[in-house]
């Protein structure tokens, strides 16, 4: 039954989806650079998939490797932790 609480429904998933492309279409702008320089589709869905609540979750993540630039630029505000969205 305790994997029941922690699943994430279908619904919840789309606007996690929404809230990282949103995030990523924001960053590109602000740093005049291409959506796959702060992080590709499928670095998006894992993310999603392994749901990280923490920087060292996020290490975990294929693309977010341990002392990455992705980690240490994004990793302060943690945008990743999707457990809000839950």
């Amino acid at each position: 039954m305790a994997d029941n609480v922690n699943k994430v429904t279908q619904d919840t998933i789309e606007q996690q989806r929404a809230l990282l492309l949103s995030l990523r279409s924001k960053l590109v702008g602000q740093r005049h650079t291409l959506p796959y320089t702060i992080y590709k589709d499928e670095e998006i869905e894992n993310l999603l998939a392994k749901q990280p609540h923490t920087i060292e979750e996020l290490s975990q993540v294929k693309g977010f490797p341990d002392g990455g630039k992705r980690l240490k630029g994004f990793g302060g505000s943690n945008p990743w932790s999707l457990q809000q969205y839950k």
